[in-house]
């Protein structure tokens, strides 16, 4: 059954409200984001505290524009681990880049993840390979979307959420490129959203025993979403990208 969840207050399902994007000075983004991070280094990160300062200031017109954090998961590191081809071999840093600037611009982030039903499977919720990679576990305030599909939409409401939330647009991080992010991309494109994939910062595998190699498989999967499908751009262009000057 899809399940999403935030870790804000509560573990009860839940819609968190995010600050409005219009109206809001850059004084006062500035103040929120201080509140917010003093609140998590006096300890109230594991607490409603946090929670209560994301429902006082983030109430108020919801923002269009949200990343999408796709299965970034323990499988992903212990493939990599393994030593099997992957590229782009920076694409976990800017991944951190990505996420430290849409959490600097308060702008929302949504987490997919994928579960598996089947008892042994690296995915099933039980396995230490299916929890959040380290540094990737959501914050109070980003919900979770966990999938059985590859594509996000299939199995699980990110649709009715993003559209509950007026949310338009999605850029999209994560792994694994040739498969759950383009499905992914696909389905949001179809449904009518505006989708662009940061290409520095999606991660791709070679197959098995290593044909087609990693970086062929990335540049062909970016090329066909470039066609139809979606925008991709670098992490250098995020920051423009975000302020609609491109």
């Amino acid at each position: 059954m899809p399940v999403v969840k935030c870790s804000s207050c509560c573990s009860r399902p839940c819609s968190p409200i995010y600050p409005p994007y219009k109206g809001m000075s850059s004084a006062l983004q500035a103040l929120i984001q201080f509140l917010i991070n003093t609140a998590g280094e006096i300890g109230a990160l594991r607490t409603p505290g946090r929670a209560i300062l994301y429902h006082l200031f983030y109430s108020g017109e919801a923002m269009t524009t949200a990343l999408l954090v796709i299965d970034m998961q323990n499988f992903v590191t212990d493939r990599i681990n393994q030593g099997v081809d992957m590229f782009p071999h920076n694409a976990i840093d800017n991944m951190h880049t990505v996420l430290g600037t849409f959490r600097n611009s308060l702008n929302p982030i949504i987490h997919i993840r994928h579960h598996s039903t089947d008892v042994g499977s690296s995915l099933h919720p039980d396995s230490p390979l299916s929890q959040p990679v380290k540094g990737f576990e959501e914050k109070p305030g980003e919900p979770v979307f966990v999938k059985n599909t590859s594509s996000a939409f299939s199995s699980t409401p990110l649709l009715a959420y993003l559209n509950n939330h007026q949310i338009t647009r999605c850029i999209v991080m994560g792994a694994v490129a040739g498969f759950c992010v383009t499905s992914t991309v696909r389905s949001g494109a179809d449904a009518g959203l505006n989708m662009t994939v940061i290409e520095d910062a999606v991660i791709s595998f070679a197959l098995k025993e290593g044909m087609p190699e990693a970086k062929t498989i990335l540049d062909v999967t970016l090329a066909l979403l470039a066609a139809d499908f979606a925008t991709v751009i670098p992490t250098k262009r995020l920051s423009e990208h975000l302020s609609g000057k491109e």
